[in-house]
Formats: structure tokens, C-alpha cells, sequence
């Protein structure tokens, strides 16, 4: 059995002002930490966005390439998927070729085969997808009070995340990170 990491930092950039360094870079770093830490001998990190095709340019060589009883193993479930959609794609594809995956995020930590009940639960959420339209906006663009403690941003700070990328995380703006640790 191989146990395979992937990566993905489609977000490269995306949001990075100019004078600030690569934000991503510190979480691509301790993804590849806890990928070694599963055991992974092979990590690959896809570092552009796909264009067309419903995956990435990697992680389609990962599914090209894997065989029967071989492990994907990724930090979190929105590395493999831009939408609830295309991550039940994926889901359905490696369960009908007997590809296990190995979730790292303390939430979601599974590891194994892929099974009915998962993809279940996210045929639910895909199902609401279409149907929540805007109103499942971040607290800050709905115009509500956006309720972050410094507790959250500690654990954030603790992962290795600057203040921009927490920003970015918990949606509110860089200011606010600073008065609230300011404030603590």
C-alpha cells in the first residue's frame, strides 16, 4: 500500500498584498510536516489553478497513477475539491476504485476506504448548495457582527499563521486581528 500527500494551494497570491510575504507558504510547510508525520513517502503540492478540469493537474496524475489499496492522504477536505460537488466526484472515484483517504483535520480524521455514509452526508451538502445561494455569506459581508475571540486567533498564531492569512481564515479584516490581541 502507498500513502500518498497531497497539497493544494490554488490560492497562491490570490489575496497577498505586495508588501507582505507568502502567507500560504507557512501552511503549505506544516501541511508537508503533518503529511510526513502520516507516514506519506510521496507528497505532491498543486500550486496552479485548474482551468477546466474538475481536478488539478496533480492530483489527477495522483488518481492516474494510484492503484487498488493505495492511501491519498490530505490535511483537509477543501484541498481536494473546489465545491461540496467536486469533492463527491472525487469521493465517488476513489470509492469505486478502492482508493482509501486519509483526512488529517481533527474535525473530519478518518482514515481508509471511502464509505457509503460520508458520501451520504456530502450528497446532502451538495444538495443544499444550490439552494442557500447568497445567503451563506461570511458574517462580515452579511453586514453581521463577525464574533472572534482571541482564543481563535491564538490557535491560529500556534499554526503558524501571520495575521493576514488570519484575517483571511475567520473574515474579518487584519485590523481587527491586531485590536483584538491588542485588547487581550
Amino acid at each position: 500500500m502507498l500513502r500518498i500527500g497531497y497539497i493544494c494551494d490554488v490560492d497562491l497570491f490570490s489575496t497577498m498584498e505586495a508588501d507582505e510575504p507568502p502567507s500560504t507558504t507557512l501552511q503549505i510547510e506544516a501541511d508537508r510536516a503533518a503529511l510526513v508525520g502520516a507516514g506519506c513517502k510521496v507528497i505532491r503540492v498543486e500550486t496552479a489553478r485548474p482551468s477546466r478540469a474538475a481536478y488539478g493537474v496533480v492530483l489527477q496524475s495522483i488518481l492516474d497513477f494510484a492503484d487498488r489499496g493505495d492511501e491519498i492522504v490530505v490535511a483537509r477536505l477543501n484541498q481536494i475539491g473546489s465545491s461540496s460537488a467536486v469533492v463527491l466526484s472525487l469521493l465517488q472515484t476513489l470509492r469505486a476504485r478502492a482508493i482509501g483517504l486519509r483526512l488529517l483535520d481533527p474535525g473530519l480524521n478518518r482514515t481508509g476506504l471511502v464509505d457509503d455514509s460520508f458520501i451520504q452526508t456530502l450528497e446532502m451538502i451538495c444538495s443544499l448548495d444550490g439552494r442557500l445561494g447568497n445567503r451563506s455569506l461570511p458574517n462580515s459581508a452579511s453586514g453581521r457582527r463577525n464574533r472572534v475571540t482571541t482564543d481563535d486567533i491564538r490557535s491560529l498564531q500556534a499554526r503558524g499563521m501571520g495575521a493576514g492569512q488570519i484575517a483571511e481564515v475567520l473574515h474579518v479584516s487584519r485590523m481587527t486581528i491586531w485590536r483584538k490581541l491588542k485588547e487581550a
